[in-house]
């Protein structure tokens, strides 16, 4: 459990900048390869506008819900949006980062879904989720 005050719901309007802002910055600086070729390192527009787009339509079709305040709920610390099938993404702040958080999200959503997510049916793939993953199947 998170060792501070945090509330989690489902995702308001309001709550869609953050969590595409936030999607799109971590997953550019923690999961996008950067290919080598004539021009240099792949920029950032070239993947940008298709994964914003599918983003925008996973918020609108799947699941999301948010950590926030309890007693300022418009501020976020995290997000976790997933659908029948596949965990879609994960999202902690650094600053909230290695205190459960991310653990509640996932059995907030599992809870959602009446079922755990299997840590391999995911979408989105980064390093911190790839060490979240194996830490959980060196405990079982």
């Amino acid at each position: 459990m998170a060792t501070f005050p945090t509330s989690i719901r489902r995702l308001r309007e309001d709550d869609r900048g953050f969590v595409i802002g936030h999607w799109l910055t971590s997953y550019w600086s923690d999961a996008v390869p950067r290919r080598k070729g004539k021009g240099g390192d792949v920029p950032r527009c070239d993947w940008k506008v298709p994964v914003k787009a599918r983003v925008r339509v996973l918020l609108d079709e799947d699941v999301t819900l948010v950590a926030c305040d309890p007693e300022e709920d418009a501020r976020l610390f995290g997000f976790v949006c997933g659908g029948p099938a596949a965990l879609h993404y994960v999202f902690v702040r650094p600053t909230r980062r290695r205190a459960g958080l991310g653990s509640e999200l996932l059995d907030a959503i599992a809870r959602e879904r009446g079922a755990p997510y299997d840590r391999r049916s995911t979408t989105y793939v980064t390093r911190d989720w790839l060490a979240f993953r194996d830490a959980g199947r060196a405990a079982a």
